[in-house]
């Protein structure tokens, strides 16, 4: 199937999307979803972004990150899904990032909506407008604006109540680094 998911790995929490909670050391023999332009993935949950532009989640929703209401509190909350959701949490979305237990949209518009974290359902309005791509990682995510600007935010500001955070400057790196190979290193060149 073109843009078929398959995973593997730890499943506690059902976030390969098998059906199961059984770990897997290697990839599943069958997709889990198709039509799948790109996925993210967070400690205990994944969701995918459709090439239809809608987003649907799998694993635990401990924290809301699944974007559906069943939440459950704490490390083992028996709220999760092991299948991905039969229907988008979200539409009209061009990326997706997930930290540890949240997720992050850009939405086609160039809006950031964000869930869970505490918050359950993804928000009906964007949080932050004028975003050309997002990232996320553990309890963290940033956004690149439209003027180069970045803004972070950490996971409880996820709410549509919360304020956007204000813009870093972006600067250059100006570090230099020499690179010595390992005297236990062998590099063949290729042609």
């Amino acid at each position: 199937m073109a843009g078929g998911v398959r995973c593997w790995g730890g499943n506690h929490f059902g976030q390969l999307g098998d059906g199961t909670t059984d770990d897997r050391p290697m990839p599943a023999a069958s997709d889990v979803l198709g039509g799948v332009e790109a996925i993210a993935v967070g400690d205990y949950h994944t969701c995918a972004l459709l090439m239809t532009g809608g987003v649907r989640c799998w694993g635990s929703n401990q924290d809301g990150q699944l974007g559906d209401t069943a939440v459950a509190t704490g490390y083992l909350a028996t709220s999760r899904s092991p299948t991905p959701s039969k229907t988008d949490v979200l539409s009209d979305v061009q990326a997706i990032a997930a930290g540890s237990a949240h997720t992050c949209a850009l939405m086609k518009t160039g809006g950031v909506r964000c869930w869970g974290g505490g918050v359950a359902t993804p928000p009906t309005t964007d949080w932050l407008s004028d975003v050309q791509a997002i990232a996320s990682d553990g309890n963290n995510a940033c956004a690149l604006m439209t003027t180069s600007a970045v803004r972070c935010w950490r996971e409880p500001g996820m709410s549509a109540a919360a304020t956007p955070p204000p813009p870093i400057a972006r600067r250059r790196p100006t570090y230099s680094a020499t690179f010595r190979p390992s005297p236990w290193a062998t590099f063949t060149p290729v042609h």
